[in-house]
């Protein structure tokens, strides 16, 4: 969990010191007075050395990492509260979304309309039919009082089947090293990783494209690419492997 939104308040607290001979000095540094009372204006000072700073008091709001939604699918708030509730408004980013409360019952604004269910015994907050534009911050206050948990949302597209690209077209069981390429469509999907198949073997987290040399899967019929994001994964096709005779 990060913390962010830092809300602070500052408490400055000065420490005195003794100038000597034009410069400012802790005074348990003068050799001029007695031991005893260096002794003892030392401890004050060493005492006062933890007051010395600028003490910051700081209040954060917790901030979960994004929660991720798909394009067309719906997306479900759940704040937690627990006492009697007699009004609610949730707003994304900074614009109103959805406000009840006993007086005027439920309103719904702007785009939200048609596709938002608000639930009053929880302020719980359901909207379907998603879409890009839904990304965002989402907020709500609870019997007019902000909840300090905000929601980051990310509205992203499903993985596409992806399909193994090999270059050169001439790669063969001669060629020495070729390029693989797991490929498709991922604008607006990201973030998205990668993993390779070899064969029957297991499943090696990778990046999109790379290099392999023969020697490293010269025995493997087949070769098999993956795609995943944090909503979906598709395998592409097993791909005939080039380097195998």
């Amino acid at each position: 969990m990060k913390l962010k939104n830092y809300r602070c308040d500052w408490l400055e607290i000065l420490v005195a010191v003794r100038p000597l001979k034009g410069q400012f000095r802790p005074a348990c540094l003068n050799s001029a007075v007695l031991p005893q009372e260096n002794e003892l204006i030392c401890d004050m000072e060493k005492r006062a050395t933890f007051l010395l700073l600028l003490v910051k008091l700081c209040f954060a709001v917790a901030e979960d990492p994004p929660s991720y939604g798909a394009v067309g699918g719906k997306l479900n708030l759940r704040p937690v509260f627990t006492a009697p509730i007699t009004s609610i408004l949730w707003k994304h980013n900074t614009d109103l979304l959805a406000e009840w409360n006993t007086a005027d019952g439920f309103t719904y604004y702007g785009t939200f309309k048609g596709r938002t269910t608000l639930d009053n015994s929880t302020a719980h907050l359901e909207i379907s039919n998603l879409n890009q534009a839904d990304s965002g911050s989402y907020s709500v206050e609870i019997n007019n009082v902000p909840q300090l948990k905000i929601n980051t949302v990310k509205v992203i597209n499903k993985v596409p089947k992806p399909s193994v690209w090999i270059s050169p077209v001439s790669c063969g069981p001669s060629s020495m090293m070729c390029t693989f390429s797991c490929e498709g469509e991922t604008d607006g999907a990201e973030p998205v990783t990668y993993s390779w198949k070899m064969g029957d073997g297991a499943w090696e987290p990778s990046v999109k494209e790379r290099d392999i040399s023969r020697l490293e899967i010269k025995l493997d019929k087949t070769v098999t690419c993956r795609m995943k994001n944090p909503i979906s994964e598709k395998e592409s096709e097993p791909m005939t492997n080039p380097f195998y005779k």
